[in-house]
């Protein structure tokens, strides 16, 4: 069962134009720039009749990816569908807590340790 198309995504010179120097740049991140990618196709395939499916299978990612892309330029624009969300609701923990961030500048701010000495095994 394949993803009909459900959102059309057609764009003006402009974005087009930001979307195209937008993947070739090598400073985007990962998630950024196959965003741009799945964008560009979109506006390609989909005029050719291809579904989210079929799109997918050709960039590598699945058709969920696909319409979620679709859908937040649908919904919320160019700008916000290229661009990293954190979600503050997120329950995910933190790997460093305070204590031990705490721990570790004052670990490499604090002083040197001395110069172990050499022991002299005898031999002259």
């Amino acid at each position: 069962m394949g993803y009909q198309v459900q959102y059309k995504v057609s764009f003006e010179q402009n974005e087009r134009l930001k979307l195209e120097a937008m993947s070739k740049d090598n400073q985007l991140s990962i998630r950024i720039l196959k965003r741009t990618l799945i964008l560009l196709s979109l506006d390609k395939w989909a005029a050719a009749g291809l579904n989210y499916k079929q799109i997918a299978s050709t960039l590598d990612t699945t058709a969920a990816t696909i319409a979620r892309v679709a859908k937040d330029y649908a919904t919320n624009g160019l700008d916000y569908t290229v661009s990293y969300h954190y979600n503050p609701a997120s329950r995910k923990k933190a790997k460093v807590n305070e204590e031990l961030e705490a721990y570790v500048i004052q670990l490499a701010c604090g002083r040197a340790p001395g110069r172990l000495r050499r022991l002299d095994t005898g031999a002259s």
